[in-house]
């Protein structure tokens, strides 16, 4: 967590497969695993092309 006390963290990832990422996030098994870690939704993306 940020040492200010906010909430946003960022995560950088090199993805190949984009149309294949969006579906792997959504599923009940992702969404599982983002609550295991303390995920809070929603999620922003930003997507350099």
């Amino acid at each position: 967590m940020p040492t200010d006390g906010g909430s946003t963290v960022a995560v950088s990832a090199n993805v190949h497969d984009m149309d294949g990422m969006v579906p792997a996030l959504q599923t009940p098994e992702a969404t599982a695993l983002e609550e295991s870690h303390g995920v809070i939704q929603p999620i922003s993306s930003f997507v350099e092309s």
